[in-house]
């Protein structure tokens, strides 16, 4: 959590960056990030950027998206299908990965299509743990969007420091690593 205090409440501030790929997996990010407002409210502020992925690796704003991630305590990236990412975007997450290490953050990526719990993760999910690793990040990977529910959940965290970033989404152990349940 960002240890600064904002200028107007003096409550530290929890930053979340919400990255998107079209209009329904920009929905989806900003319910998680309500969600998340809902249980750190009143005690922190939380600052919420959103960013379309062509905006954020755009050549005239890729260094903004960046700053902005960097000072993000949580980065969601939410898609609508299991395609990978493409070179421009990877490059711009390459960009500021390393000015991530050290400090408490999460890469949540959220994929709507694709079953969900699938038997293994998608390769998108495996793609973004591993820069979630490089940039010492927590992991965090929901796919699918099960019937009835739209946040059933299956979680994967890299665990630093031997804590893991479970807050608000409710989680219920199962097995080693990962976790289930529903936020």
């Amino acid at each position: 959590m960002n240890p600064n205090q904002t200028e107007m409440s003096g409550q530290p501030s929890f930053n979340v960056v919400i990255i998107y790929d079209d209009f329904y997996s920009a929905l989806r990010g900003q319910e998680l990030a309500g969600r998340m407002a809902i249980e750190l409210e009143p005690a922190f502020e939380i600052r919420t950027r959103v960013w379309d992925f062509d905006l954020a690796s755009h050549p005239d704003l890729r260094d903004r998206a960046a700053k902005d991630a960097i000072e993000a305590d949580m980065i969601i990236i939410s898609v609508t299908s299991e395609a990978g990412l493409s070179s421009s975007f990877k490059a711009w997450m390459e960009s500021w990965l390393a000015q991530k290490r050290g400090g408490l953050a999460a890469l949540v990526a959220l994929v709507s299509e694709g079953e969900c719990f699938p038997a293994e993760p998608p390769p998108l999910c495996r793609v973004l743990k591993q820069m979630a690793r490089e940039g010492g990040m927590d992991f965090f990977c929901q796919t699918g969007i099960c019937r009835n529910e739209s946040f059933e959940c299956a979680f994967e965290p890299v665990h630093r420091h031997g804590v893991g970033s479970h807050v608000a989404l409710g989680e219920i152990p199962y097995s080693g690593l990962a976790w289930r349940g529903r936020g």
